[in-house]
């Protein structure tokens, strides 16, 4: 959002259905907060009637780093390790590009008899 909003108390219109419907928030309840964690750690007590949270912990993972699925467009949970026993970056499926192509010219087998065809046809 940009700071030199006119006012940062007005209710701004947003729409979330392509303008069907409009709801009204404030410049401060748009802006997008990055928290300092990735993960939260929850104690929890167990009751016969609830479950009480007693503490939260956040924390950040930071490292080992996953490893990218460059093939379903999202990363993995958890990493892929090289030769060399470092995490890759991304992973492939180990594809390589090189389609080996069968060399048809040495062939013995008959892909097509049309002796055959000519005498079910007489």
């Amino acid at each position: 959002m940009p700071k030199i909003v006119a006012d940062q108390d007005a209710l701004y219109d947003v729409t979330f259905n392509n303008g069907r419907t409009f709801y009204q928030f404030k410049i401060k309840d748009l802006e997008l907060v990055e928290p300092k964690y990735n993960y939260e750690l929850w104690f929890v007590q167990r009751t016969p009637y609830d479950f009480v949270v007693q503490q939260r912990k956040p924390f950040l993972v930071v490292s080992p780093k996953c490893t990218y699925d460059g093939i379903n467009d999202q990363y993995f949970p958890f990493g892929f390790l090289n030769e060399g026993g470092a995490i890759m970056d991304t992973w492939d499926g180990g594809y390589t590009g090189n389609v080996p192509e069968p060399d048809y010219t040495n062939m013995t087998e008959t892909f097509y008899d049309d002796r055959r065809l000519k005498s079910e046809n007489e």
